[in-house]
């Protein structure tokens, strides 16, 4: 995956191989956004239960006064 898509949005892996992006984007007078991401390895079934979980509201149906 690196050969690929990977360079075209990824700074690097941790901070001493972001440094040279960085500084690179910056004498171009380009800032940099640094986001953290993780992903984890699991199931379809596990995918699909989670996703039906967070589209139910937590709020629910009934209505409340006030």
């Amino acid at each position: 995956m690196k050969a690929t898509f990977y360079g075209q949005f990824v700074a690097g892996e941790d901070q001493n191989k972001i440094k040279p992006t960085i500084e690179r984007l910056r004498s171009f007078g380009v800032k940099s956004i640094l986001d953290y991401s993780v992903e984890e390895d699991i199931s379809q079934e596990e995918a699909e239960k989670r996703e039906v979980s967070a589209s139910i509201s937590t709020f629910g149906d009934q209505a409340e006064e006030g």
